[in-house]
């Protein structure tokens, strides 16, 4: 608007003047009082308060779950919206819902696990809504820079995402079948005209943490010829819980 009255009434018109707006109205959205990052906490905010007022659900600065189960769908996406928002850019703005003890307990998630956190601080399911059914939440081992190799004679990557499931050791075939659904989580390794079974399913249960100790990433089969050990690096969650993709390593030891 600004630039059109100028070239409306200025009998001199100037082209420097479009760069040098557009440089004042850049520097002022990111560094002015009223900036894009400030204005999107606000407005989150406003909504997430106007919600739990409604709703009388907040209870001596805390929030009470129950009085939140049963919110329209448009205002369940909205309080979600703002829970999301706060959780991954801004978590202090979640400070004056929960108490101290609730707080330093969500502060001490991954950003990519607190909005669920957060929801099971204050005892309520998370809502699921079609269009954040697939996003995902990261479960990630702490990698060392140096690794055991568990006494393996051969070690072989693993992931959701290969299209090449077939390997060959010491002339045998191996197939890798991976079968992750919504009601299994397994992967099959058929080696030597036997399978071995690895049940992923307790990974679901695990809290979302970027350092997931390697006792609850490895699984271990065993028969008369070989033992295998799979140990994974990383596994990516729908949030129906269903597994999206994993990382990993399949230690081959001859007995």
């Amino acid at each position: 608007l600004g630039i059109s009255l100028y070239f409306g009434f200025s009998k001199v018109d100037n082209i420097k003047y479009i760069p040098l707006s557009l440089i004042v109205l850049g520097l002022f959205s990111v560094f002015g009082p009223f900036n894009a990052f400030q204005s999107a906490s606000i407005n989150q905010n406003n909504r997430m308060s106007n919600i739990l007022n409604k709703y009388n659900a907040l209870e001596k600065g805390t929030i009470n779950g129950d009085r939140l189960a049963k919110l329209p769908k448009k205002e369940g996406q909205q309080l979600h919206s703002a829970v999301d928002h706060f959780a991954k850019h801004n978590i202090a703005g979640l400070q004056p819902y929960l108490s101290k003890v609730q707080f330093d307990s969500l502060t001490k998630a991954n950003e990519y696990g607190r909005t669920k956190s957060f929801y099971d601080l204050i005892q309520l399911d998370e809502p699921i809504y079609t269009e954040n059914y697939y996003a995902q939440n990261y479960l990630n081992r702490t990698v060392p820079s140096v690794e055991k190799v568990y006494k393996a004679d051969y070690v072989i990557g693993i992931d959701n995402y290969s299209k090449n499931n077939i390997f060959e050791i010491e002339g045998k075939e191996i197939k890798i079948f991976k079968n992750i659904s919504t009601s299994k989580s397994e992967i099959l390794v058929d080696l030597d005209n036997e399978k071995h079974v690895f049940d992923l399913s307790a990974v679901k249960k695990l809290p979302f943490s970027v350092n997931v100790p390697d006792s609850n990433f490895t699984f271990i089969s065993e028969n008369k010829k070989w033992s295998l050990r799979l140990l994974l690096d990383n596994v990516n969650l729908k949030r129906n819980n269903e597994i999206e993709g994993f990382n990993g390593k399949l230690y081959f030891t001859k007995k």
